[in-house]
């Protein structure tokens, strides 16, 4: 009986190191890694970059080097196929993609297999990424489906070109060289270079006649200025005899009187010119002068015209403005009237009944125009998610804030995801204020924003389901007052005095003109915690299994050290107990 217990106690502190050993090798990727692979492509709509030959295709992945298997047969789905990701599912040391096609039927496959089992925090996120954007794509683009079959049909070029090249042991230049005149688009540029050959040669033998008859124009050309040589000097003689001739001299007598006329009519214009220009006439004076005396004149005049003309490009910007200025406060004026129109209707009915009525008509119309403000402005603002996503171990998001169509600002926020035992950590809620075109708003637009304020009045909180995680604001004031264009954060101090998760909740609300408060965003995070069975595995994953087993016969050896029987003593003074019978056993 004694040795049956010890039997199965070393038994059990072998079972023990086994198990620890193996405990990080089935941690597995995190569930919230798994969550945000399956919220992105389950039920995505996707095109093929590869072909798929069979039910299931393998996608090895080790360390940075992305391979696929090549199929065998007639491909079942071709690439540029849509198909659409129907499950995503994480297990040991493979991620499976189940896929159907969309205008091909059919179900298959994609395994993505890694050389080893995936880790929590799934370090090889980046070359599983790789892996799937080498081998399905959005095709937001019809040029990104093109771009997919052009590398496809360059990958499987390349490969047999490397095939044959080395079945017939040659090299890959001289492959390229035996298949090129089997291209088309080669032979057709082959002949090409044939023809542009012959027509090379018919263009040198003209250049060489042209080079010919170039020459032969040179000469003929030094022939012409020998001539022209003679002719210039036979044209300075004749110049020389009519100087002479007495009947020249009487015509240029007439030319010169006819000058001196038309230089007194310019006289005169230009006297008149400098009347114009409140100028100083002075006849006694060259006409050079004159004239350079007016063209400084236009100059001025030029200058003058510049100026005038920023001043009416200035005037004209001034008159948009004030035209603008002027369509608003038109568009305020018939608001005003409405509402001098709504009092004086509350005037007449409290002249027309008795006091006491006329007070609790008041008071009931007041109330009902709050109810109403506060109804319109619920229903006319509402929030878009633009973005949200997990990064560097925070929960990031941003989200625009609408009132019907206008953007009034965008709300951003920063929450930790993962915070350990007695740990604290902040978090940050931002709200950004966007300009308002007060043209461009409708009416009834133009009035909700009346009824929140000139300027926004917003409250943001952050509150945790659970009494583990204490929340304590950073911000002394609950509202904040935000003008268009500015910013403003609130900041909190998270600390976790637990170990089991929480949910966090951002709720952000406005107060409008009534001191009403209006809810318009609430978003919920989940705060992972630390506890026993995480600890106990964040240990134990730097350990490997064989160190594990070592350890796992060490601290066998050791108890079987302290646990051995001891000895029977020698000087006992009574019989010596009968020796065990001896049981043979029957197989």
């Amino acid at each position: 009986m004694h040795s049956n217990c010890i039997c199965r106690f070393r038994v059990l502190c072998l079972m023990l190191p086994v198990f620890f050993g193996a405990l990080p090798g089935f941690a597995g990727v995190s569930r919230a890694i798994q969550e945000q692979y399956k919220r992105e492509y389950e039920n995505k709509a996707m095109f093929l970059k590869v072909p798929v030959h069979g039910e299931k295709q393998f996608v090895h992945i080790s360390g940075q080097t992305v391979r696929v298997d090549q199929g065998v047969g007639a491909p079942r789905f071709k690439v540029g196929d849509q198909i659409r990701i129907l499950l995503v599912d994480f297990a040991g040391d493979e991620i499976k993609f189940r896929m159907s096609g969309i205008g091909t039927p059919g179900i298959f496959e994609f395994g993505f297999k890694f050389d080893a089992n995936l880790q929590e925090d799934f370090p090889n996120r980046t070359i599983f990424e790789r892996a799937i954007q080498s081998t399905l794509t959005e095709g937001l683009k019809y040029t990104e489906i093109e771009e997919a079959k052009r590398s496809f049909v360059e990958d499987q070029f390349e490969k047999s070109v490397q095939e044959i090249a080395g079945s017939a042991s040659i090299s890959r230049e001289s492959v390229l060289k035996s298949i090129a005149p089997q291209v088309p688009a080669y032979r057709e540029a082959q002949r090409d270079i044939d023809n542009l050959k012959g027509r090379l040669q018919d263009v040198s033998g003209q250049l060489a006649q042209a080079q010919a008859e170039n020459r032969k124009l040179e000469s003929e050309t030094k022939t012409q200025q020998a001539e022209l040589s003679r002719l210039k000097s036979a044209n300075a003689a004749l110049q020389n005899k009519i100087d002479d001739s007495a009947s020249q001299i009487s015509k240029l007598g007439e030319g010169l009187r006819d000058a001196k006329g038309t230089a007194q009519e310019y006289q005169r214009e230009l006297a008149n010119l400098q009347r114009s220009l409140n100028l100083k006439v002075d006849a006694g004076r060259d006409l050079t002068a004159q004239i350079a005396d007016l063209g400084q004149a236009l100059r001025k005049l030029q200058k003058e015209n510049e100026t005038l003309g920023s001043q009416i490009s200035s005037l004209r910007v001034n008159l948009d403005s004030q035209q603008a200025a002027n369509a608003r406060l038109l568009g305020n004026n018939e608001e005003l009237k409405a509402l001098n129109g709504k009092l004086q209707a509350t005037i007449n009915t409290l002249t027309s009944k008795e006091d006491s009525l006329a007070r609790q008509f008041l008071d009931l119309k007041r109330e009902k125009e709050k109810l109403e403000d506060f109804s319109s402005s619920v229903a006319a603002l509402h929030t878009q998610i633009e973005e949200e996503k997990t990064e560097a171990g925070n929960h990031l998001g941003r989200a625009n804030v609408y009132l019907k169509s206008v953007l009034l600002g965008s709300l951003s926020w920063s929450i930790p995801e993962h915070i350990n035992h007695n740990e604290g950590k902040s978090g940050e809620v931002t709200f950004s204020a966007e300009s308002i075109d007060a043209i461009r708003i409708s009416p009834e637009e133009r009035r909700l924003l009346r009824i929140l304020g000139n300027k926004l009045k917003m409250r943001v909180s952050l509150a945790s389901t659970s009494a583990a995680i204490q929340v304590a604001s950073e911000t002394d004031t609950p509202y904040r007052e935000i003008a268009e264009r500015d910013h403003f954060s609130w900041r909190w101090s998270i600390t976790n005095r637990g170990s089991r998760d929480t949910r966090l909740s951002i709720t952000a609300q406005l107060l409008n003109k009534h001191a009403g408060e209006i809810p318009v965003f609430r978003q919920e995070n989940v705060v992972y915690a630390s506890n026993a069975v995480r600890q106990i595995r964040n240990y134990l994953q730097p350990i490997p299994l064989v160190t594990g087993i070592f350890l796992g016969f060490l601290l066998f050896g050791i108890v079987g050290i302290f646990r051995r029987p001891k000895k029977t003593s020698v000087h006992r003074t009574g019989p010596a107990d009968p020796p065990a019978p001896i049981i043979h056993k029957k197989l």
